[in-house]
C-alpha cells in the first residue's frame, strides 16, 4: 500500500492507511470518541505531535477505556482497579441497605 524507506518512521502513513481503509470499506469513525494513549515508561514523548483524524485533532491522554477495560500509558492497573472497586461498593451498598 506505501512504501517507508527502511529505519524511518512516518507515523502520519498509518492515520492515512486508516482513513483510506475505512473510506473503502464504508465504515465510519467517531474521532471525538478516539483516544490516543502512547503506551511507554517515560513521562514525556519528544517530538511528539498530535495526529489528526479525518481532520479532528487526537490529543494525547494518559489513560482510555476499551472494551470495560481502562488501559493507561504505563499499562498499570490501578485505575481499572480503582474503577470496579468504586462500582463494587455502591452495588453492595444499595444490595445491603442501611445498617441500624
Amino acid at each position: 500500500m506505501f512504501a517507508v524507506p527502511q529505519g524511518t518512521v512516518e507515523p502520519r502513513l498509518g492515520i492515512t492507511a486508516v482513513e483510506i481503509w475505512c473510506d473503502e470499506v464504508r465504515l465510519s469513525i467517531n474521532p471525538d470518541k478516539t483516544g490516543l494513549v502512547a503506551f511507554i515508561r517515560r513521562r514525556k514523548l519528544p517530538g511528539f505531535f498530535e495526529p489528526h483524524l479525518f481532520g479532528v485533532t487526537l490529543h494525547h491522554s494518559m489513560s482510555v477505556k476499551y472494551l470495560g477495560v481502562v488501559l493507561d500509558s504505563w499499562l498499570m492497573w490501578r485505575e481499572h482497579v480503582d474503577v470496579k472497586v468504586r462500582k463494587l461498593t455502591i452495588c453492595f451498598g444499595h444490595v445491603g441497605g442501611p445498617m441500624v
